[in-house]
């Protein structure tokens, strides 16, 4: 069955799987937890709840799907294993989220 919502809440409370569309293209399909946890862009991760995002420039990209980032004031390291390497000196962005929801 297709149940279409425009309630985030009521989407990720209710589905076993939920698709996240923008401008009619596709741009997540997961599980609830794996959409609100692990978002595939900034988009969902704005779509999808509350998230604080941390612009950077990449400021090093390691083999195992791991970056270096440098931010304004202080350098950190991320996990991107689903996205493919950028390039260093690019732009880059996190999105975090609260442990608890």
């Amino acid at each position: 069955m297709v149940y279409v919502t425009h309630d985030q809440s009521e989407a990720l409370t209710m589905s076993d799987r939920i698709a996240v569309f923008h401008l009619g293209r596709i741009q997540q399909v997961a599980d609830p937890q794996t959409i609100y946890e692990r978002p595939a862009n900034l988009f969902v991760a704005s779509f999808i709840g509350e998230s604080n995002r941390l612009p950077a420039q990449l400021a090093e990209s390691h083999g195992d799907g791991r970056c270096t980032a440098r931010l304004a004031t202080a350098r950190c390291c991320a996990a991107s294993p689903r996205r493919p390497a950028a390039r260093p000196g690019g732009p880059w962005s996190r999105c975090g989220r609260s442990a608890s929801r």
